[in-house]
């Protein structure tokens, strides 16, 4: 509460150690009202000012936003401009050729990214993956360490590999993405490798 001897009208401000975009005050009635979201959280050193157009007075206040949990999503299907020198339909499903350098990326969504300050929370995944076929090697996966983006929730992991004539058939592949918290997802498509045509 705050009263002014000399009855005149108050107004209220503030000022923030961090950036903290969900945080509102009423400059009119110095009410504190907001909803945190992922931006929020982490700890904030908020400091309250009231005027009276003459004086001022300043009270400090420590906010602690914890997060709750966001759920990984893989994106699916896998689109076409995610895919080089493949073809790929509405399941997912992937078609190659030997002897073509392909490539293939994979997108994952965790609105736990968006949290800027990494130090109260720096969400990761681990991401794991198994082939079912012919050669269980036939690529890895890695991290493209240029995502997430700062505020984006998407991270991808892509592989670039060259199938073989001894790599030609048919592939089940299950991919499995889980956050620091437990939450997951499973994207599980099939990849068929097709012999190349060559001149004899």
């Amino acid at each position: 509460n705050v009263s002014d001897p000399d009855g005149d009208v108050i107004n209220f401000s503030f000022n923030s150690d961090t950036n903290f975009p969900g945080f509102n005050l009423n400059p009119n009635t110095g009410i504190v009202s907001f909803t945190p979201n992922d931006y929020d959280v982490g700890q904030h050193i908020v400091s309250i000012i009231a005027s009276d157009g003459f004086l001022i007075g300043i009270k400090s206040f420590n906010f602690t936003i914890y997060n709750i949990n966001d759920s990984v999503v893989i994106e699916k299907p896998i689109k076409q401009s995610d895919v080089i020198n493949a073809s790929v339909d509405n399941s997912s499903n992937i078609q190659v050729t030997e002897d073509n350098v392909t490539t293939i990326s994979i997108w994952i969504q965790d609105d736990d990214f968006k949290i800027p300050q990494k130090s109260f929370y720096d969400e990761s995944l681990t991401f794991n993956f198994t082939i079912n076929g012919i050669n269980t090697s036939l690529f890895v996966f890695n991290k493209n360490n240029a995502f997430p983006t700062p505020g984006n929730n998407r991270t991808n992991y892509f592989t670039t590999f060259t199938p073989r004539k001894s790599d030609v058939g048919n592939y089940n592949i299950t991919i499995n993405a889980t956050d620091k918290s437990g939450s997951s997802d499973i994207l599980v498509f099939n990849l068929t490798v097709i012999e190349a045509q060559h001149y004899p």
